[in-house]
């Protein structure tokens, strides 16, 4: 299996077309914003929330915190795409995904 990044991004984005696996997460979003990141099974934010990320101060940085999620094994599938939407326009990500 290879494994793709979408590479670091700090705003809504479309990841991938198509069918894919999504393998993970890497989030730092901001406590000031209460900033979330939704992940969607869809070409859009019209589709299935696959993955939910919000940011909490429980990590050593506070004011920045990351939160990292995966998925063993295979990932999770996505049958559309992958879309990445975020709460507030601050924060970046990276996701993985493989085909």
């Amino acid at each position: 299996m290879v494994i793709k990044s979408s590479g670091l991004k700090t705003d809504d984005a479309l990841i991938f077309t198509g069918p894919c696996h999504l393998i993970g997460v890497s989030y730092t979003g901001t406590i000031a914003k209460i900033s979330t990141l939704t992940i969607y099974d869809y070409l859009s934010a019209d589709g299935v929330a696959v993955a939910f990320l919000r940011a909490s101060s429980v990590t050593t940085d506070t004011a920045n915190p990351t939160v990292n999620l995966m998925f063993p094994g295979k990932g999770l599938p996505c049958s559309i795409g992958i879309h990445a939407e975020m709460s507030a326009a601050e924060g970046s990500y990276i996701i993985y995904y493989s085909l």
